[in-house]
Parts: C-alpha cells; structure tokens; sequence
C-alpha cells in the first residue's frame, strides 16, 4: 500500500502532511499493545477486522502492511503481506511474511479459516440449502428458519451464496 514511489507518506514528508502532523512512524507505535502470552502485537488503533492507520490527508493504509513497511522496506507488486499468528489485528513484523493472495487462501483453507462453500457455518446441509431455495419464492425467510432450527440471516446468506456458487460454476 505504500510502495516504493509512495516512501514519503512512511517518513512523513511535509507535502503531504504538513508541520502539525506526525510522521505514520511516530504515531503506528501509540496504537500497538504487545500481548505476552502470544508474542503479537496487537493494533489497538481504528479496526474492520484489520488495523488501519492514515497514511496521508485521504488515504488509510492496514496496519499490518505499513508495519511491515517500517521493518523491512516496501512491499513488491504482487505480494501481500501475510499472517503467520492468524491474528487479523497483530503488527509484530516477525507474525508477518510476504506471500501471494493464493497462499493467503490456501494457507486459510488448511487452517479452517475459510473455505468456498462453508455448509458447516450455516448448520445447513446440501439438501436442506436446496430444499429452503426452492421454498423461498413462497414462504417467508423467518418461518423457513424457524422450521430448519437457524436464523433468518442463515437463510438469506443461504441463498445469496448459493446464487454466487451458480454464477462461478455457470
């Protein structure tokens, strides 16, 4: 997210953020609580599942990159900056290594951190996602919970993601 043209926005050249404000690297360390028992480095600063941190007037950059930025220099074109601790908020540089968005997705499937169709989250089986589908158009998504023992949110996600299987497979 830095980059290696946009180096100025780590060393806080003035252009971009005048007299009054710090440079990223003076202000990241306020936002990071190290946590003994794990060894992270947790982002306590603003967070959507990721640390961020602004990095210039109109850019936030993710904690974790601009981390690993201030270590070990600019991130190459291509690679993403990967967890080791499979701890969304840790900024400690030896959690981190660089790697390709396909390993970032292998490695979570291994980990059981994610997976394309994930039945196993819904409490839902094939037939039963098949069976609410078809149902759907007349019965209302709060009744079919009901009925199958999940939340009314199971259900419409039931449906999208079922809609976005058919589209990838189509």
């Amino acid at each position: 997210m830095l980059g290696v043209n946009r180096g100025a926005f780590v060393t806080g050249d003035s252009r971009f953020y005048g007299k009054q404000h710090k440079p990223v690297q003076d202000r990241f360390w306020k936002f990071v609580e190290p946590e003994p028992n794990s060894g992270c480095w947790l982002w306590i600063g603003a967070r959507q599942r990721y640390g961020s941190i602004k990095i210039s007037p109109t850019r936030s950059g993710r904690a974790h990159r601009v981390s690993w930025e201030l270590e070990y220099g600019s991130i190459p074109d291509g690679l993403s900056v990967l967890h080791r601790c499979d701890t969304p908020a840790c900024v400690n540089p030896k959690h981190l290594r660089l790697g390709t968005q396909a390993d970032n997705m292998r490695e979570a499937s291994e980990r059981q951190r994610w997976s394309p169709v994930r039945p196993w989250r819904w409490g839902l089986t094939a037939q039963q996602r098949i069976e609410i589908r078809s149902r759907l158009r007349a019965e209302r998504q709060k009744d079919l919970a009901a009925e199958y023992g999940v939340t009314p949110a199971t259900v419409r996600t039931t449906v999208g993601t079922m809609r976005s299987i058919r589209k990838a497979v189509a």
